[in-house]
């Protein structure tokens, strides 16, 4: 899911990821 979350919002850091998880 992490490379689509990325294309979807390429902007957005992995770090909002990690806490959004």
């Amino acid at each position: 899911w992490v490379p689509e979350l990325r294309h979807y919002s390429p902007s957005v850091p992995i770090v909002l990821v990690g806490t959004k998880m």
